[in-house]
């Protein structure tokens, strides 16, 4: 048995929490399984009361830059650890 998605929230506010590890099995992507995994992560998320989400990824994962952008992610200026780090990607989103 091979897991095929992961992903983790961790709060970061009374308001925001930050997913982590977004990640599909190789084998799987390409199929829409990250776009429904966010969104049920949303889902989720709004149901506990949050308002945003937030996330970092790297520069070089533009596969992931590209899925955050069509699920309406914007790229914020970098937080917390990732402030200096230039490799990375900070995004945010609204929760609807």
């Amino acid at each position: 048995c091979v897991p095929t998605v992961c992903a983790a929230c961790n709060e970061i506010s009374s308001d925001a929490a930050e997913v982590k590890r977004l990640c599909v099995h190789p084998e799987y992507r390409g199929n829409g399984i990250a776009a429904q995994t966010m969104r049920k992560l949303e889902v989720a998320g709004k149901r506990h009361g949050y308002q945003y989400f937030v996330l970092e990824t790297g520069k070089a994962f533009t596969a992931a830059v590209t899925l955050y952008k069509k699920l309406g992610y914007s790229v914020i200026e970098n937080y917390g650890p990732y402030v200096d780090c230039p490799a990375s990607v900070c995004m945010r989103k609204k929760l609807r």
